[in-house]
């Protein structure tokens, strides 16, 4: 009885291409331009993403959903099905850190049961480990700053190429000027 069972199960497995699922893997750029996925989720189906990345490779996860409620969210875990999230990469939709173990590591998006039909897009940054002159490792983006002008008329041109921004903000600026014999408050408007 317990070998009809087997080769049942094994039937089933074998016979169902469909029921199986084939992960989708995400691949950093090498530029160190932010890498970007879109999907779409809902309360009964996640996506799951395979990350392969070296060892203390720093990187930033940042999710954009078409819920304006914010139902859809992410994990960071190393193992795809045993595995716990990472500390403060459970249920969010921001998570920045550095990934001390090389390897995979999987990026689970799902939908909260209140949500509907969603749309996302993930965005994944990397920064690399450089050497400073007294051979202690920091971490810096991957761009070039010498490309960034120091004055503009416009936001765009601070901007490093591939990126976009995400968000504006317009007003009164105040800027706390610090001296050693007083203090000046400067006002400008932007």
């Amino acid at each position: 009885m317990r070998k009809l069972v087997a080769i049942i199960f094994v039937a089933l497995i074998v016979g169902l291409p469909s029921a199986r699922t084939q992960d989708d893997s995400i691949k950093l750029s090498d530029d160190g331009t932010p890498t970007t996925v879109k999907g779409h989720v809902n309360p009964l189906s996640s996506k799951d993403y395979r990350l392969n990345v070296p060892a203390n490779q720093r990187i930033a996860i940042h999710l954009i959903s078409t819920s304006t409620k914010k139902l859809v969210k992410f994990n960071l875990r190393r193992n795809k099905y045993t595995g716990k999230p990472l500390p403060g990469a459970d249920a969010v939709t921001d998570w920045e850190g550095t990934l001390k173990e090389g390897g995979d590591y999987w990026i689970g998006v799902f939908a909260l049961p209140a949500a509907g039909e969603e749309n996302f897009t993930l965005v994944i940054s990397a920064t690399s480990e450089k050497k400073s002159d007294d051979g202690a490792a920091s971490t810096e983006p991957n761009l070039d700053r010498a490309r960034i002008p120091g004055t503009s008329a416009i936001p765009q041109s601070f901007v490093p190429r591939g990126w976009k921004i995400d968000a504006r903000a317009e007003g009164l600026l105040t800027v706390m000027a610090v001296h050693a014999s007083d203090c000046a408050l400067l006002t400008t408007r932007y």
